[in-house]
């Protein structure tokens, strides 16, 4: 597993329940099969509902499919629209909420990644 991959199942495993995960509308095209149910589509671009019911289904759909490495543009934000995670061209540029990182496993989160804190 890239270690991008290994830092958005991270990722998705610490947000709050109730998060939302953007991913913009140029990205691969099977991300609409692979979530399934699981999207909304809100303005051309995906939104996923981060939730304890089905955080675990996302997290293995994430890793099977290796979306961080085919989601061109990506958010998530918390329910009272923080801004925790952002990513760039395929996580080439990685920008995490400084308080967010914190609470990360830092097993999972790279060196090789160049991450900024925002």
């Amino acid at each position: 597993m890239s270690s991008e991959i290994r830092l958005l199942s991270e990722i998705i495993r610490c947000v709050p329940t109730g998060s939302i995960w953007h991913i913009s509308s140029d990205s691969w095209a099977g991300i609409k099969t692979t979530f399934g149910s699981l999207l909304v589509d809100n303005a051309g671009d995906w939104q996923i509902l981060i939730t304890d019911e089905n955080r675990d289904a996302v997290i293995q759909k994430a890793e099977e499919e290796e979306v961080a490495e085919k989601g061109i543009h990506m958010d998530i934000e918390s329910e009272n629209q923080t801004i925790l995670f952002r990513s760039y061209d395929a996580m080439c540029t990685i920008i995490l909420n400084k308080e967010f990182y914190r609470e990360l496993n830092t097993t999972n989160v790279s060196s090789e990644l160049e991450i900024m804190l925002d």
